[in-house]
This record gives structure tokens, sequence and C-alpha cells, in this order.
């Protein structure tokens, strides 16, 4: 037997009111919220699951990530300066 694909899909938690929004950006109206993160990343696997059981099951292609996404810090004092208030917000 073949070994299983590893679908990975890229998340966007974002602060929303009390709690958290999540969504998969490479899967239109997949979208779950959550009290913390880990909630939401939890509510999170569950609709990834069931939208591609639904995507399989209408017959339709399983989008797979095919990019590279990094997240850059930077200094904000050498952007903006020492003495700007940006520096430190």
């Amino acid at each position: 037997m073949k070994p299983a694909k590893v679908l990975t899909y890229r998340v966007v938690i974002k602060k929303d009111g009390s709690g958290f929004h999540g969504m998969v950006p490479l899967l239109p109206g997949c979208h779950t919220t959550g009290k913390t993160v880990e909630d939401t990343r939890i509510n999170l696997r569950e609709a990834i699951t069931l939208h591609l059981q639904v995507m399989r099951d209408e017959g339709m292609d399983i989008p797979r990530e095919s990019g590279l996404e990094m997240i850059e810090s930077f200094d904000a004092a050498t952007i903006f300066g020492k003495n700007n208030p940006l520096a430190y917000v």
C-alpha cells in the first residue's frame, strides 16, 4: 500500500471582537470562529476536512498549495527612526 498523501493548507487566524476568525484562502467559503486561537485552529481542521469531503463528493478537483510563504520581521526603530513613536507600537 502506498503512503497516504499529506495535504497542507495555509490558514489565517485573526482577532475578531472577543474571539477569533479563521479562514483558508485556497478553499473559498472555508471559515470558522473560536473563543481562542487554539479553538479556532481545531475548528479549522474540522472545517477543512468537511470542505474537502464535500469537494470530493461533488467530483471537484482538490486544490493543493503550491507556493511558499514566510514571515519576515523588521526592526521598527531602524525603519522609522529611534525617536518615532511608530518604532515602539
